[in-house]
């Protein structure tokens, strides 16, 4: 460590998101301060390998993936890609330089949303039914007291909510959210005729709508598809 100027000068180690002194005592930051890094222009990356995810998949590509993978008669549509999601969520223990504790985000679906059915669970009830990975992203915060630097890109929107979380607020709160009940999209009111008019429902408000209007069709299908087996 040297002192210069009135700053310190620190020569450290990058390991495992931390940096470390040659003591190995970790280096705290307070938020929202600058500070010079200088090093080879070999060592930094130009993305975070933890933070990438396959391509977009279409239409066509994610229904025939869910429906080989769980069976036609295992999933329903949720929501199409390109439909947007908001959330909000509290900080259990918040640091002295962060300025609120509760937080709010929204993002979108990339992917096409379904759900699929656990195996061997009930088809009647709603928490059988569990949302397919999808690539979803986190794009911006609603608070003017944050600022989201890039995107958050995931698999699921849990996995997505864990990252944020463990990039953003680390050891302020549990990376677990109930997706079901906090994370809310707007969708179409169905209607005898055309509007603009839509309705905010949680995942699990429109997951349980929805398996409502599927059930005779799933049961129609699982009961074809045991009879296909003793002919």
């Amino acid at each position: 460590m040297k002192d210069v100027d009135n700053k310190v000068i620190y020569t450290v180690i990058y390991k495992n998101g931390r940096f470390y002194t040659s003591n190995n005592k970790r280096l705290v930051f307070s938020e929202q301060k600058e500070f010079e890094i200088i090093g080879c222009v070999s060592d930094f990356l130009s993305s975070d390998e933890m933070l990438e995810t396959h391509p977009i998949r279409s239409s066509d590509m994610m229904k025939q993936l869910v429906e080989k993978k769980c069976g036609e008669e295992n999933v329903i549509f949720l929501i199409p890609a390109g439909t947007k999601f908001s959330f909000h969520f509290g900080l259990g223990k918040k640091k002295k330089d962060v300025p609120q504790r509760k937080y709010a985000f929204e993002g979108i679906f990339q992917e096409d949303v379904y759900l699929f059915k656990i195996k061997n669970a009930p088809i009647e009830i709603s928490e059988s039914w569990r949302i397919a990975d999808c690539i979803c992203s986190i794009t911006k915060s609603a608070d003017k007291n944050f600022t989201l630097s890039e995107p958050i890109t995931a698999e699921s929107p849990a996995a997505a909510f864990a990252m944020l979380i463990g990039t953003h607020f680390d050891r302020q709160r549990s990376t677990g959210i109930k997706v079901y009940d906090h994370f809310q999209v707007e969708i179409q009111i169905e209607t005898l005729f055309p509007t603009d008019e839509k309705e905010s429902l949680t995942l699990g408000q429109l997951r349980e709508r929805l398996l409502h209007k599927n059930i005779e069709r799933i049961k129609a299908q699982v009961k074809a598809k045991a009879l296909q087996r003793f002919k």
